[in-house]
């Protein structure tokens, strides 16, 4: 069995702890195989130790429901409408927690570099030329 077939075999279970025999056999004789499933093993680990955003989806997606009289008349009956219960303010969904950082594009460093060795040759140059 080929590596990359492993590698995309390891992707495509559930569990890549449980591989499946054929691809047990490849890791047992392929060193760099088996120090990449070590490593997908290590990533699915700690995959729920992740920081997930929160979302005011289920808040929106509530009040839109809500404010929808065609949606309680079929849920509730006429008797209880008043008694449905309220959401958080509306300030809350739509100010988020957290501020939405836009970082600027990246400067493309190699250019960069070049464009200061092309400057430093030049200067180099000249002032060779001159003495």
């Amino acid at each position: 069995m080929r590596c990359e077939v492993v590698r995309l075999r390891l992707l495509s279970v559930e569990d890549p702890a449980r591989a499946p025999a054929d691809v047990r056999n490849h890791l047992s004789v392929c060193e760099y195989c088996r120090d990449w499933h070590e490593d997908l093993c290590t990533f699915e680990q700690n995959v729920p130790f992740l920081p997930v955003p929160g979302s005011r989806g289920k808040a929106k997606l509530l009040a839109r429901l809500l404010d929808d009289d065609r949606v309680v008349a079929k849920t509730q009956p006429e008797t209880n409408r008043a008694s449905a219960p309220t959401l958080p303010e509306t300030s809350s969904l739509t100010e988020p927690d957290h501020p939405i950082l836009i970082h600027p594009r990246p400067v493309a460093f190699p250019s960069v570099m070049a464009g200061l060795a092309a400057v430093l040759l030049l200067v180099l140059s000249t002032w060779l030329l001159h003495n």
